[in-house]
């Protein structure tokens, strides 16, 4: 059974929640980690992944069920832009979680809890790294734009065995919504993936209770999800900015 397998089957027939593990730049932070970069906790993945590995352990330890990639600022363009190569760096993020994972198995033989690797996506907000990612002003970037900028670590990570599923964290613009779960919907119906299909889970900022970041109805939001979003999107939330 694949990864992604295992935790369909557990989301299927399992109803008892999943814990996440909780913040990573900000921590990384207050363990006095250097994330004052626009590739924010990215930059601690390149330069003190140990760091990394340390805090996986600790939410693990702590009750975690998933551990999320450290691929929220990755983009492609962020890592081009700093002379990184973006797929050494991707598989980096994707090691470092799964390492994590079997450490924590190592350190407690009888440890029988299953541990998922949750494949991290933030907005385009973050790369501009100007507030946006909290307005969903993003100066008139057509879809298009949109879905070239995420494509690339998205189908990296989607085709990684080691991560579960997708996690698009702090969406605060409804074109990037549709954008995201339509490139989530033609991943899931290739043909090389469709017998083998990802779940993915959608988080959003807010204004308030009715409105997403960009001013748009919420309820506006969740019809067009309703409607448009395929069986794969496992689980949906927001948070007011």
């Amino acid at each position: 059974m694949s990864a992604n397998q295992s935790f369909i089957k557990r989301i299927k027939t399992n109803p008892k929640p999943l814990v996440l593990d909780g913040a990573m730049g900000t921590e990384l932070e207050r363990r006095g980690v250097n994330v004052n970069d626009k590739l924010w906790s990215g930059l601690a993945l390149i330069n003190n992944p140990d760091k990394i590995s340390q805090l996986y352990q600790d939410y693990l330890k702590a009750g975690a069920d998933i551990i999320t990639t450290a691929t929220y600022q990755l983009s492609t363009q962020a890592l081009k832009d700093h002379g990184f190569n973006q797929i050494d760096v991707y598989d980096s993020a994707i090691k470092v979680s799964a390492d994590s994972k079997q450490a924590f198995y190592a350190d407690d033989a009888n440890e029988r809890r299953q541990i998922y690797i949750a494949g991290s996506v933030g907005p385009y907000g973050a790369f501009l790294a100007d507030g946006s990612e909290y307005t969903g002003n993003y100066r008139g970037v057509s879809e298009t734009e949109l879905a070239h900028f995420h494509e690339f670590r998205l189908n990296y990570l989607f085709d990684s065995p080691q991560v579960d599923f997708i996690t698009f964290e702090t969406i605060p613009k409804f074109e990037e919504i549709k954008v995201l779960v339509n490139l989530m919907k033609q991943l899931n119906c290739n043909t090389n993936n469709s017998k083998n299909p990802k779940p993915y889970t959608l988080s959003m900022t807010c204004n308030d209770a009715e409105t997403l970041a960009d001013g748009s109805s919420f309820t506006t939001v969740l019809q067009w999800l309703n409607d448009n979003a395929d069986k794969w999107l496992v689980a949906i939330d927001y948070h007011v900015s």
